[in-house]
């Protein structure tokens, strides 16, 4: 009786232990990485926020925790420091600069970063206004010429 009480005990902790692995993996994924980079924007109106992070995937969960006042659009990860640096701009901002440096990972949200519409756009924040042929793109609001699905 104990042995089972035992065994359903450790099968329940690895069910919580799965869960909680795919948790911290799939907070990495709304990310684009560049190794050993990190994002700077001296002229940028608002400042990066320094954390202590215990890890990659706490520090990307922390940037998708927006604020009323800091929305982070980015992150770069100093490895050997442990420190996140949050930040309000990505590498399209004016001002902001990548740079090569070991030991730092910078993460951009895809959503701000990506070029291309994956889905139905209602979370896209790219910059393209386009199509590839140059044609300005139909507002999300709009019904014609095309119905948005």
């Amino acid at each position: 009786m104990k042995a089972d009480i035992i065994w359903i005990y450790k099968l329940f902790l690895c069910a919580v232990l799965a869960v909680n692995s795919e948790c911290r993996k799939q907070s990495l994924q709304q990310y684009q990485k560049s190794e050993d980079t990190r994002l700077l924007c001296p002229d940028c109106p608002q400042p990066s926020m320094v954390k202590n992070s215990r890890s990659l995937e706490h520090c990307a969960r922390k940037c998708s925790k927006n604020k009323k006042t800091f929305t982070c659009r980015a992150f770069y990860f100093d490895h050997q420091n442990r420190k996140c640096h949050l930040l309000p701009f990505d590498r399209f901002m004016d001002g902001a600069h990548r740079e090569h440096r070991v030991n730092f990972d910078l993460y951009e949200k895809k959503d701000y970063v990506r070029e291309c519409i994956i889905g139905s756009g209602v979370n896209y924040k790219g910059r393209r206004a386009v199509t590839k042929a140059n044609i300005p793109c139909q507002s999300w609001t709009e019904s014609f010429p095309h119905e948005h699905t």
